[in-house]
């Protein structure tokens, strides 16, 4: 049987002991002392738990923090485990159920503090004569802050009424009276997300996906600005993450932004920006994009790395550990070089320089073709191009392409998910999502092949550094020789499964869709 708690909204007048004088019919009422609580939620940069309807807080329990795993949608934990958050991290959650389900959500994530909710906590207790309680209530004068410290907002007081089993009739008479008394306040929603709209901080105000809304008759020019400041806030939005490494996912971010703007240059760009713009802007980015390459690698290699090594003969494993110590250094010096580029002259200058180009830097230019041009005309014709292009290539590959045909096919259809991200609000939506779709499963085909490709070099150019270093026992070779062997195993089945992906994604209903939606039939 489940116990539910009554609350209700307090105005400030309404003190512990005008409570306990409105209870007395009830029973013995005890007021216990004043105690402050501090709790603190947690969420990730992009706001995953939010957008899965969960939320983690940290806050006091008797014998110290307490860690709640909670279901938003009724204010339940799912779980709840001692200590904090040391790292923000899945592997701060005890091993099991628990650890699965936050890793499921958050993956390479950290969970970052997002809310401290302050509250003066006042205990009721209600018994009768024998002593024994009859109710429980708690007072609760509520105040939130950002984490790192600030100004407080006072998010209100409340009372909550929770029951005892096999005490109905005190329970009954107790909410008559406080119903008389107080307003209810429904509990449907969790007090944090009001905490957090008080501090000014918008719940889900962040996610790596593009959301960009084009008019169809928008001119070319408009449109093109617009996808590329919202580029740019992406990539401002993750600079500082990226330098200072707090998890791999927003360097991630910051390349997926430069890599989309280098996309656009090339593919939408031109007859719309005036050329000289487009030729300095991708020199720009192609600079920014090659300082983060090594960051990168060095973060999917340390992603991997439990995988890896739980594909080792258990005999193995530990022998593997001088390659991750490796990784690691590697990582926390790239880090540093990542961090002073970001903060550099150089990147800033580029930033800012391209903000101004995009929102008053053609004001005195003559205008161009492309006003005449719509943006639905433009996409129409871009995605259609590199559409053809992909089931070109595609067709022309078999069991004797090398490795590089592969290799550009990959980019020409990354170019081709570009666009359709770019401009999926021009199309009807589930449309769009039935050709991603097909396209990301060939996509990852491509993408396999493409990273072992690379990655069978890689282990052996680490094999032969480390062996500079005099930072590899020969069992650790022999361990990364057995990765190398599995990273080319892996090679071969994507190669394999090449041609059953080409024609999934060439498939009648793909190819009716594409051209449905994209040819000029004029």
């Amino acid at each position: 049987m489940t116990i539910n708690s009554k609350h209700y909204r307090l105005e400030p007048g309404d003190t512990a002991s005008r409570i306990a004088g409105c209870l007395q019919p009830v029973g013995d009422v005890v007021c216990g002392p004043v105690q402050r609580r501090i709790s603190v939620y947690y969420d990730t940069f992009d706001w995953r738990l939010y957008a899965c309807g969960k939320y983690i807080v940290v806050r006091p329990g008797a014998q110290g923090d307490e860690v709640h795993f909670c279901d938003a949608r009724d204010q339940n934990a799912i779980t709840v485990t001692p200590g904090g958050l040391p790292t923000g991290f899945a592997d701060d959650f005890p091993p099991g159920l628990i650890r699965d389900l936050v890793r499921e959500i958050i993956d390479v994530r950290r969970l970052l503090p997002c809310l401290a909710v302050i509250s003066e906590h006042t205990p009721v207790t209600v018994r009768n004569r024998e002593e024994k309680t009859l109710l429980r209530l708690a007072i609760d004068d509520i105040q939130a802050r950002r984490p790192d410290g600030g100004e407080t907002v006072a998010l209100g007081r409340y009372l909550a009424l929770t029951p005892v089993r096999g005490y109905r009739k005190a329970e009954s008479q107790a909410r008559k009276i406080l119903g008389g008394l107080f307003t209810d306040h429904p509990s449907d929603k969790p007090l944090h997300i009001a905490g957090l709209v008080a501090v000014g901080t918008i719940p889900g105000n962040y996610t790596s996906k593009l959301n960009l809304k084009l008019d169809p008759h928008m001119p070319a020019g408009d449109a093109v600005r617009h996808i590329h400041l919202t580029l740019l806030d992406a990539m401002a939005r993750n600079e500082d993450g990226a330098a200072d490494n707090i998890d791999p996912e927003f360097l991630h971010d910051f390349r997926v932004a430069i890599r989309r703007t280098r996309s656009a240059l090339a593919q939408i760009d031109r007859d719309v920006l005036p050329a000289a713009v487009i030729a300095r802007a991708k020199r720009d980015f192609r600079w920014i994009g090659q300082q983060t390459n090594t960051m990168r690698d060095l973060d999917v290699y340390l992603i991997d790395y439990p995988s890896l090594q739980a594909a080792l003969p258990e005999t193995y494993r530990d022998h593997l550990q001088p390659f991750h110590d490796y990784l690691t250094a590697q990582s926390r010096a790239e880090t540093k070089k990542v961090a002073a580029m970001i903060r550099g002259k150089r990147y800033r200058r580029i930033r800012d320089q391209w903000r101004i180009t995009l929102t008053s830097g053609f004001d005195s230019l003559p205008p161009e073709k492309y006003t005449d041009t719509d943006i639905k005309a433009l996409a129409d014709a871009r995605i259609w191009k590199t559409y053809r292009r992909a089931m070109k290539e595609s067709s022309a590959i078999d069991d004797a392409s090398p490795a590089t045909a592969l290799h550009e096919l990959r980019i020409t259809c990354k170019k081709l998910r570009y666009l359709l991200e770019f401009f999926q609000s021009l199309y009807p939506a589930q449309e769009v999502r039935k050709l991603v779709k097909s396209l990301r499963n060939f996509q990852n085909v491509l993408g396999i092949f493409q990273d072992t490709e690379l990655q069978s070099h890689a282990i052996l150019q680490f094999g032969r550094d480390m062996t500079a270093a005099k930072a590899a026992p020969v069992e650790t070779h022999m361990a990364m020789g057995m990765i190398a062997e599995l990273i080319l195993l892996r090679q071969g089945i994507a190669r394999r499964e090449f041609q059953e992906q080409f024609e999934k994604f060439a498939r009648p209903a793909v190819r009716d869709l594409f051209a449905t939606l994209f040819r000029n039939r004029g």
